[in-house]
């Protein structure tokens, strides 16, 4: 008896093991407007991930788009680089990479994201054969909504995102259209080794860092540095056409004045 209840435990590990170690391997069109459109694929198993953004095929270039608050603007739409982004389940430290074209400098980059608050919502969809229930969240001033699907029990998906009970196969942003993630493809188990490893000593300059640092790179590229042109350009106080429109330190209607300070050393005159 002692025998038989002893094997059932070793079962029930093995088994518990085994699901925590499955890995998932899921392709997505990567679409965000500011930047042109391309592939990406992501790597995960309950612990660890490794999301890989592919080189678009397009060169980059400037588009005219049009503003959300009316009218157009042109945009500097840029090419995508190569670019791994690697997650840890028990971190909220996402490790990858940020380009620069104007001075073609890559930046080794951690981004301490913030909580996630996922409201699981009534509404479902099939994408890539797995039945997907709905959820919604507001990221970094974007509201943005999710499909995942609890048939794959890993709480990770596409980019930055995860957190949701189970895998996350679409996230679309509700004030752009034109932003989303879709999977296009899912192989689930997915049996070939995986080595999560990486030096992430190498990621020494914080997000918040790395934005102080580059805008102070290009203001200093910009003909007329003068405060008041700063002013000018800068009074608005928000962005348009990306996913991250405020960042933790910043204040929402107003994001530049803190890298005005930084550059001035001076309060804004707005």
């Amino acid at each position: 008896m002692k025998n038989l209840i002893f094997r059932f435990i070793l079962f029930l590990s093995l088994t518990s093991l085994s699901a925590q170690e499955l890995n998932v391997y899921v392709e997505y069109i990567d679409k965000q407007i500011y930047r042109k459109e391309t592939t990406a694929h992501l790597i995960s198993n309950d612990k660890n991930a490794v999301y890989t953004e592919n080189q678009s095929k397009d060169n980059g270039g400037n588009e005219a788009m049009a503003n959300p608050g009316g009218g157009s603007a042109v945009a500097a739409i840029l090419e995508v680089k190569p670019n791994k982004f690697y997650k840890q389940k028990d971190s909220n430290i996402i490790y990858y990479n940020e380009y620069l074209k104007d001075i073609d400098t890559i930046y080794y980059v951690y981004d301490s994201m913030p909580k996630l608050n996922w409201e699981l919502i009534s509404g479902t969809d099939t994408i890539s054969g797995f039945a997907c229930k709905k959820a919604k969240v507001k990221f970094r001033g974007s509201n943005l909504t999710a499909y995942y699907t609890p048939d794959i029990p890993i709480s990770s998906g596409p980019w930055k995102f995860n957190g949701l009970p189970g895998l996350i196969l679409k996230v679309s942003s509700d004030d752009y259209k034109e932003i989303y993630w879709q999977a296009t493809k899912v192989v689930y188990p997915y049996k070939k080794k995986t080595d999560y490893t990486f030096d992430k000593y190498k990621y020494t300059i914080s997000l918040k860092e790395f934005k102080f640092s580059s805008f102070r790179i290009y203001q200093d590229k910009i003909p007329d540095k003068t405060l008041m042109n700063a002013a000018q350009r800068l009074k608005y106080g928000r962005r348009i056409f990306v996913v991250e429109k405020v960042y933790e330190w910043e204040k929402e209607g107003d994001v530049w004045r803190p890298y005005f300070m930084d550059y001035f050393q001076k309060i804004p005159p707005w």
